[in-house]
């Protein structure tokens, strides 16, 4: 339970969407599936562009920046899982300034971000090492967690992958080519949400955005995220070139298997069909010594068998077999 001094530090809330916490002078706002009522609060406390708030209710949006006078306002993307564990875009819209920062978790899916700002509000010793700095390394913690979170998700689709690989090369059925594009579908929703963040980060790492005492202090915080994010993209390149080749093999393995039991019944009707001539021969209503005797239907028997045997001997001669 928080002390009593740790209760201070939390601001009332606007609404039941929106929280906030404080330490100094700086303000963290923190935003959940926001609501109209949320946009018209900030719009009268901070007076940020309408076409901000719309992008921050409006459906997913393109990462981006916003460059105002005396704030910022930025779009993220990173990746969640939904209920049945396929990758998602979760959207976190950020508008930061001098002595404020608001955070926007607009699918309510962000779980670390809601986790840390709970934290926050809790611990007084969490608050002075994620504010004490200012808002920009208070951004920086918060991108550097969800970049972070980025690194699970991606050593449990390689998991996904080598366990694939190892029952595909055993036997491919259905559930193989469904796992394989399922798979196939995260890695490209993960790539489309990692591949925008890097020029995002590298801009906000090679310009002063952000001021601490009078100094540019981010740019080499932001220039690691954007390392992380090279790094992580160049994995999920090479891990997309092997699902491709899966889908490959796969093809490869399933034709392969059809062929091979095309060619066990093609020989399989080799061997039979002179023997289906005989004993059409020998059904007909053609008269021969020893129709319709045991004596003659043991020595139909007999000639079939050897006839069978000679094609078996035949195909085998030929390498058919």
């Amino acid at each position: 339970m928080p002390n009593e001094k740790d209760q201070l530090a939390i601001s009332p809330v606007e609404s039941a969407h929106l929280q906030s916490v404080e330490w100094n002078s700086l303000t963290w706002i923190h935003i959940e599936t926001p609501t109209k009522e949320d946009v018209k609060y900030l719009a009268s406390r901070f007076g940020f562009h309408p076409l901000n708030l719309e992008d921050m209710v409006s459906k997913i949006q393109r990462p981006k920046i916003d460059e105002h006078s005396d704030h910022l306002f930025l779009v993220f993307h990173f990746p969640s899982l939904d209920a049945e564990s396929h990758l998602e875009a979760a959207e976190f819209d950020v508008f930061i300034g001098g002595s404020y920062l608001v955070t926007v978790d607009c699918s309510g899916h962000l779980r670390t971000l809601a986790k840390t700002f709970k934290e926050c509000q809790l611990s007084t010793e969490l608050r002075q090492t994620l504010m004490g700095k200012g808002t920009s390394l208070l951004l920086y913690s918060l991108l550097d967690r969800h970049v972070d979170d980025c690194f699970p998700i991606l050593d449990r689709l390689i998991t996904q992958i080598d366990k694939l690989e190892t029952e595909i090369l055993k036997r491919t059925d259905l559930a193989h080519v469904h796992a394989v594009a399922a798979i196939r579908r995260d890695l490209i929703t993960f790539r489309r949400i990692v591949h925008p963040l890097i020029p995002l980060m590298e801009a906000l790492s090679k310009r002063p955005w952000f001021r601490h005492d009078g100094q540019d202090i981010t740019g080499i915080y932001f220039s690691d995220i954007s390392d992380h994010l090279h790094s992580l993209w160049d994995t999920l390149e090479d891990y997309y070139e092997v699902i491709s080749g899966f889908t490959d093999m796969s093809n490869w393995l399933s034709g392969h298997r059809i062929q091979e039991q095309m060619r066990v019944l093609t020989l399989f009707m080799a061997v039979l069909l002179p023997v289906e001539v005989l004993f059409s021969y020998f059904g007909s209503n053609t008269a021969y010594p020893g129709k319709d005797t045991i004596a003659g239907f043991s020595i139909e028997l007999a000639l079939a068998a050897f006839v069978a045997g000679i094609m078996v001997w035949f195909l085998h001669r030929r390498k058919f077999m």
